[in-house]
């Protein structure tokens, strides 16, 4: 546990830098995020690293206030959260994916693979989301309260959500663009 309470495998508190290189997050399970914790001014880079099979409040990825995720050449698979399968951004943050993967990432509420609230910003290029699902709304990708979503060359694949967007939700204030992307068999209702 970190001196601000949170809980995570790596806390990491206050105008950091960050980089996880060739790096394995796997079977972390703590309150906030299986695997990072990021508060305020935060930098995270993951270059070739994993991270598989990590349950918390996030998934794996719990980055609160000021914060920006660069995933690049990322595998997210297996993780669990109740916001997030695998990276919850709140207030104001950054996550740029770049020819990275989530699959098979779950949430018992918003944003099977990634859930953002309050001005987020998510890039995504030449990334796939496969079979993430969320209980409720945004089976890849779920937003409340200023979300900007940009997405270039990627694949969306048998996403799912309990209720409402089988790829995304995105609610109040916020942009929704695709370029050159596929959508294959994602469904916004369950069965």
């Amino acid at each position: 546990m970190s001196d601000l309470g949170f809980r995570a495998a790596v806390c990491i508190n206050n105008h950091i830098t960050c980089w996880n290189i060739d790096s394995i997050f796997m079977n972390n399970s703590e309150a906030d995020a299986g695997a990072i914790v990021m508060w305020r001014n935060i930098v995270v880079t993951n270059l070739n690293s994993s991270f598989v099979d990590n349950k918390g409040y996030s998934g794996a990825i719990f980055g609160w206030i000021d914060v920006e995720i660069i995933n690049t050449e990322t595998r997210f698979l297996n993780n669990r959260g109740q916001f997030g399968g695998a990276i919850f951004i709140r207030y104001r943050g950054r996550c740029l994916n770049s020819d990275s993967t989530f699959q098979n990432n779950s949430a018992t509420v918003y944003g099977g693979a990634i859930h953002g609230t309050d001005d987020v910003e998510v890039i995504n290029n030449a990334t796939l989301y496969i079979n993430n699902r969320a209980h409720m709304h945004g089976g890849a990708m779920s937003n409340i309260n200023g979300g900007k979503y940009f997405n270039i060359r990627c694949v969306f694949s048998k996403n799912s959500a309990g209720l409402i967007g089988g790829v995304m939700g995105l609610w109040f204030r916020g942009t929704w663009t695709s370029i050159n992307c596929s959508f294959i068999q994602n469904t916004g209702i369950s069965k």
